[in-house]
């Protein structure tokens, strides 16, 4: 991944990160290692993990990135980055381009986010079959406004999840017992939930 990532598309870095990186992807730097580059910004973003497909970036102690190059029909190359802002919920975005870092407009199969809240949040809440509707329909409103935050990891599964807003103590066993998480893998071609 290191060869296709610039500081033209990581705008917080400074040219000496994308020396780091390319030392990194000349084999320079150890895969386990942890960098850590000093940004634009006089604050330090951590390179937490990379290797030929996969980086995972702590922009600041607001921001994180992840990049996951994708083997597309066989012959070409799909980057996938997630971007999340992490404070005060995590929100993601998941954003497609091409080895030339043009934007791919197609989703990929992923989650549809342009649909209104309630159809977005019934994606990821399930009713127990032990819960009246009245009490499932009371937990829900806690779960205003929905946020999606999204994880791709190194073997190409992107999974989203709810960032739960203050939930008062006592109803968050009850909360994390109506939601869940969607998984999707890549199969070379789309995005197919699990």
């Amino acid at each position: 991944m290191a060869p296709y990532l610039t500081t033209d598309q990581l705008t917080e870095l400074s040219h000496d990160a994308e020396i780091q990186l390319q030392d990194e992807k000349d084999g320079k730097a150890e895969a386990d290692t942890v960098l850590n580059i000093k940004n634009r910004f006089g604050g330090t973003t951590r390179i937490d993990s990379i290797g030929t497909n996969f980086v995972n970036l702590s922009i600041s102690q607001a921001s994180n990135l992840q990049l996951r190059l994708l083997a597309y029909n066989d012959t070409t190359e799909l980057i996938c980055a997630v971007r999340t802002i992490n404070k005060p919920l995590k929100e993601s975005t998941v954003e497609f381009y091409d080895t030339e870092w043009k934007p791919v407009t197609k989703d990929f199969g992923l989650l549809k986010m342009n649909v209104g809240e309630d159809s977005l949040m019934r994606q990821f809440v399930v009713k127990p079959d032990t819960m009246t509707q009245a009490k499932f329909d009371e937990l829900c409103k806690y779960l205003d406004p929905v946020i999606i935050s999204a994880d791709i990891s190194k073997d190409g599964y992107i999974i989203y999840k709810l960032s739960l807003p203050f939930i008062p103590r006592d109803k968050k066993d009850e909360i994390k017992a109506i939601t869940k998480q969607k998984s999707l893998k890549w199969n070379g071609n789309t995005f197919k939930e699990c």
